[in-house]
């Protein structure tokens, strides 16, 4: 069945977003929804720290021209894996730069206990000591029975780095009916990018502490949004913010 979204060539590229931050487009990965395959595209985010190590947010596929841009911005000190849908190219990336030091969010530990190329990584977690901190912001995004998903912040942008807290997919010319409705029937598409209808659902019986991380984001203030599926909100955030997250604004 031909099927398509949009992708944000140039592919593998970097991508300046602002001063020391970047974003990589890559291809399309295909999510199994039972009945049928559903596209999405993806994205990666990379920070350059002041003492010039690099910060890579939920890594894509690292093809030899993107290693070649990234090894002249700097060097690869930190890898986060921010949530548990978002850590299959972990170990290519450990492999790569062996001295990077691997982030992962709750729920990733069993997955990572049985890699084989993964030696150690660290549980992100407010109480430990994460040397990064004072130039992004961490929080874990709670309340959802079935997954938890660190968000970030970048204080010198403004820029919220997000990953499937929202989605904006931009639908091809080519893309089925079928995907069509999913998407319509997901509120993922653009132009209204929100939470994704199956992800707001799995808060229903803890949705106050969703809305009290939700609140936490929006006191940072930020300027863009960036996040892995769909057209990021570039300059726009306090207009795409509250409609995005429009299930946990308070009346």
């Amino acid at each position: 069945m031909k099927c398509s979204v949009k992708l944000y060539e140039p592919l593998y590229a970097l991508k300046a977003i602002d001063e020391d931050i970047w974003i990589v487009d890559g291809e399309i990965v295909e999510m199994n929804f039972k009945i049928t395959q559903v596209p999405f595209s993806t994205r990666m985010t990379v920070v350059r720290l002041e003492n010039n190590d690099l910060w890579i947010h939920s890594p894509i596929h690292l093809t030899p021209q993107l290693r070649s841009e990234i090894d002249a911005l700097g060097h690869v000190k930190h890898i986060v894996a921010p949530n548990k849908l978002h850590y299959v190219y972990m170990e290519e990336w450990s492999q790569a730069y062996p001295d990077a030091k691997l982030w992962a969010t709750k729920g990733l530990e069993k997955i990572f206990d049985n890699s084989s190329s993964i030696q150690s990584y660290t549980i992100l977690d407010k109480s430990i000591d994460i040397s990064w901190l004072d130039e992004i912001d961490y929080l874990p995004f709670e309340g959802s029975a079935v997954i938890e998903e660190s968000v970030f912040f970048h204080k010198k942008s403004k820029t919220l780095i997000l990953t499937d807290l929202i989605e904006n997919i931009e639908v091809g010319e080519e893309c089925s009916c079928l995907h069509r409705f999913l998407f319509k029937i997901g509120d993922n598409a653009y132009p209204n990018g929100h939470t994704p209808r199956d992800l707001r659902m799995t808060f229903f019986f803890n949705k106050e502490t969703a809305q009290k991380c939700y609140q936490q984001i929006k006191a940072w203030n930020p300027v863009n949004v960036l996040f892995a599926h769909g057209k990021c909100f570039i300059g726009n955030a306090e207009e795409k913010l509250p409609q995005a997250f429009f299930w946990l604004e308070k009346k």
